[in-house]
């Protein structure tokens, strides 16, 4: 799922903390693990740095993390 453009990166992070399963931020470079400190660090300092959101991916270990964080995806063209 791609992340909205707009969304508050803090927040994000801290809903992913609470996510039973371990939740990924993947691009064709990086596989980041979002509960890791050392990753979210990562990922702040790129997100301010470019369009890491535009190319990202965020993949959920336990699917029923998805419905926990779906108020930050963009919505599923159809």
């Amino acid at each position: 799922m791609k992340l909205k453009p707009d969304v508050n990166i803090a927040d994000f992070l801290q809903q992913a903390e609470r996510c039973q399963g371990e939740v990924f931020l993947e691009t064709a470079e990086d596989h980041l693990n979002l509960k890791s400190r050392l990753s979210q660090y990562v990922f702040v300092v790129a997100e301010n740095n470019g369009d890491l959101l535009s190319r990202a991916e965020i993949l959920c270990e336990d699917p029923e993390d998805y419905e926990f964080l779906e108020s930050y995806f963009q919505e599923k063209v159809s």
